[in-house]
């Protein structure tokens, strides 16, 4: 069977970007009429045909990328990351609106997807917090109007793609690394959010397997629930130390739970304990670099907002489709040699584009 053209294969072929060929296409203004030429001539030697949605009828090219403002530390990258897109696809028309919901208060985000205007949309990127966004996802599909999904996924729900962390691969990486850091014997501790979304559990699951599978002489401790809760951690903690005489290290699951454990052990003026965190911010960056916390996993927001966006855009384009329907962002391990590379939580090499 014949491989589909796309615009990003005309673009690729004349040097020049989507939104150029875009306009060439779509006879719009803002154009070189010799790069006009050379596009409409690759375009019909490749033999392009333009593709047509119903949700793309009437000329509507605007995307709505729904997604939680806080903690803002790391929502902020999100954001960050999409705007550098919708920067780069204003050029072929795309319009994206950002629509927020209370990430403390999970029923909000259903009430906003009850309360949207589909007609309005040719795609939505959504970071769905829990598995009833899933009916919305498979209602919006069905009525033509195409979904992905970043930086939490929901695999069972019609979805085009996901755009994200391994979360189980991430959890891996802790478990090595923490296990490392305490010489492979004594207690550890996982402190989390877990009754909030499905990569805290994620998280766990790769990170005890690692350690049950590679460091036989660690014991995993029950790991208490901290409801992103300073007050509990900080119970959570004194419990451990006092039930776990041999506790040497803990593991945060997320952002949160991070900060909140090495204020904890602040408070407490414990620095006895090896601290491997989630999430790259200046808060916990500083915290790295006082000697609280030895090592965070990045998850790298910046390139889940970015890619989520620009990858839907290049759907509603040309109906471009990713290989794989789990499109993996890079985690990357932060210490205190190399987390200088992080500003407010987005890596430098973002920053300068």
């Amino acid at each position: 069977m014949r491989k589909r053209v796309t615009m990003t294969m005309i673009a690729e072929a004349c040097g020049t970007s989507i939104g150029t060929v875009d306009r060439a296409l779509n006879d719009r203004a803002e154009i070189n009429p010799e790069t006009k030429r050379l596009i409409l001539e690759t375009a019909e030697q490749l033999g392009y045909q333009r593709k047509v949605s119903a949700s793309r009828s009437g000329g509507k090219r605007r995307i709505a990328v729904i997604y939680p403002r806080k903690p803002e530390e790391f929502y902020s990258c999100i954001a960050h990351g999409i705007d550098k897109a919708a920067r780069k696809m204003a050029s072929a028309g795309i319009e994206i609106e950002q629509l927020f919901f209370d990430a403390m208060t999970p029923s909000s985000e259903l009430d906003l997807l009850g309360s949207l205007d589909i007609s309005r949309y040719a795609g939505i990127a959504i970071n769905p917090l829990g598995s009833g966004c899933a009916e919305y996802i498979n209602a919006f599909v069905e009525k033509g109007v195409p979904v992905v999904t970043f930086n939490n996924d929901l695999p069972n729900s019609k979805r085009l793609f996901y755009v994200g962390c391994n979360s189980y691969q991430s959890g891996r990486m802790a478990g090595d690394v923490l296990g490392t850091l305490i010489g492979g014997s004594g207690g550890i501790a996982v402190l989390g959010n877990f009754n909030h979304t499905m990569p805290f559990f994620e998280r766990f699951d790769g990170f005890c397997q690692v350690v049950r599978d590679n460091y036989p002489d660690v014991t995993i401790y029950s790991s208490p629930d901290c409801k992103l809760d300073p007050e509990l951690t900080e119970r959570n903690i004194q419990n451990l130390l006092t039930q776990a005489p041999d506790l040497r290290g803990i593991f945060c699951t997320g952002l949160s739970t991070t900060i909140g454990t090495v204020e904890a052990l602040k408070r407490m003026d414990c620095r006895s304990l090896t601290v491997v965190g989630y999430d790259v911010c200046d808060k916990t960056a500083q915290m790295v670099q006082e000697g609280w916390c030895q090592a965070l996993i990045y998850q790298d927001p910046h390139q889940q907002g970015y890619q989520a966006t620009k990858l839907l855009c290049r759907h509603v384009l040309d109906g471009w489709l990713p290989p794989q329907d789990r499109l993996f962002i890079e985690s990357r391990i932060a210490f205190r040699q190399n987390v200088e590379n992080y500003t407010g939580g987005v890596g430098q090499w973002d920053l300068s584009i």
